[in-house]
């Protein structure tokens, strides 16, 4: 298993091609290959302990490939601080853990990757 896995990641080179101009090869160092159904495996394992930051049970979470979707029933604005304090745990966990996050105060959204 440990070998074919290794096979899709191994030995990568990319390029950007813009207007027909094209530029250099360049080897890449990390990630997972683009379009391929390894990709979607790989990052559900990678992100399948994100949900134990979250610690109301009204909190739902929708995983699927490369997006993550978390969501509670608002009706009163504890419902609402219940989830932000859940959201933040989150950020906080992958904080910890070398992904990057992104976050807009205005919608109160945040965007993580790694």
């Amino acid at each position: 298993m440990h070998r074919w896995i290794t096979a899709w990641t191994e030995d990568r080179s990319q390029r950007v091609v813009l207007n027909g101009v094209a530029s250099s090869w360049a080897e890449v160092i990390s990630s997972v290959v683009q379009g391929s159904v390894l990709g979607p495996i790989l990052f559900t394992i990678f992100i399948n302990d994100i949900d134990l930051a979250i610690t109301d049970p009204n909190i739902k979470i929708f995983k699927y490939a490369d997006d993550s979707k978390f969501g509670r029933r608002i009706r009163t604005s504890k419902d609402s601080e219940i989830l932000q304090a859940d959201l933040d745990g989150v950020v906080h966990t992958v904080g910890h853990s070398q992904w990057y996050v992104s976050s807009s105060e205005k919608n109160r959204s945040y965007a993580l990757w790694s």
